[in-house]
């Protein structure tokens, strides 16, 4: 079996016995219940910052402030017969692969298969550019999953009457 495809196999076995992914979600908030029950609420995977703009055609389009939001991450994991102890590191990256941040948090699961551990991480986030951005979830140093999150700016922009006294609007 040629080399590549070796490591690609055992990179597909190594979560053969666990941890296992239950939940890996980026969201508003969780609720946290008394009885233990874990709540997601507004899950999301785009977030678009809107403004408006109105001037005389040919005018630049106004520069949009930074966009910070305060999401959730949620990760669940369940033992399976996979190591009790291991670290999970959560990195936040932009689609081109530059890692923005990271977190290592070691997590133990007691018990039996089906025993796990919730992540709940508050984030603070700020975006400067629009584009697609990971968050990068590894089982020590092997990747477990990723989360997407898509932000967008959207101008719309209102042109006023020049000279001549003609507008028309401008997409």
């Amino acid at each position: 079996m040629p080399k590549t495809r070796a490591k690609q196999r055992m990179r597909e076995n190594v979560f053969q016995d666990g941890p296992y992914l239950q939940t890996a979600v980026l969201c508003e908030r969780v609720l946290d219940e008394k009885d233990g029950i874990k709540s997601a609420i507004r899950m999301v995977d785009r977030i678009t910052m809107t403004a408006s703009s109105v001037g005389p055609e040919g005018a630049p389009l106004p520069t949009l402030p930074p966009l910070r939001i305060t999401p959730t991450l949620l990760v669940r994991l369940k033992k399976g017969s996979g190591p009790s102890r291991f670290d999970l590191r959560i990195e936040f990256a932009r689609d081109d692969g530059t890692v923005q941040g990271s977190q290592t948090h070691t997590v133990i699961i007691e018990g039996g298969p089906e025993r796990g551990h919730d992540l709940i991480l508050n984030m603070a986030l700020e975006f400067q550019n629009d584009g697609l951005f990971w968050i990068n979830i590894y089982v020590d140093e092997y990747l477990l999953t990723r989360v997407p999150l898509r932000v967008m700016f959207l101008i719309q922009k209102t042109t006023v009457p020049g000279p001549g006294g003609q507008s028309k609007p401008i997409h």
